[in-house]
């Protein structure tokens, strides 16, 4: 989204989604028992890096949770064995998640992660 901030109310408001998480660039809603994350473009490009963001097409992101980091290795290993160009490798970022990014054939960028 281009600014979390204004997107809150819509979501928090009027949708009634309650706020799980937020932090810098980012918030993260319990969307009546699925979760709704919003990220701002410039928030994660700052992360991934602009050079790795130039594969991603589409400003919707899926994710794939895991309930631990050795889930989310073997899912990077397994994809990565089978040729998925990752833009950023599983690591601990600030936003308490582990987790990796890769681009499918389109272009829409995909989240394996757990907590941290």
């Amino acid at each position: 989204v281009p600014n979390v901030d204004e997107a809150i109310p819509f979501y928090h408001d009027i949708l009634g989604y309650q706020i799980l998480n937020k932090a810098e660039g980012f918030v993260t809603f319990d969307a009546h028992g699925s979760r709704l994350f919003l990220w701002e473009w410039p928030h994660i490009s700052k992360y991934i890096g602009e050079q790795s963001m130039e594969k991603v097409k589409h400003k919707s992101l899926f994710a794939i949770y895991f309930e631990n980091r050795d889930e989310v290795d073997i899912a990077y290993k397994y994809l990565l064995s089978k040729g998925v160009d990752f833009v950023a490798v599983p690591q601990d970022w600030n936003w308490k998640a582990y987790a990796g990014y890769f681009v499918d054939p389109n272009g829409y960028m995909w989240e394996i992660w757990c907590w941290i």
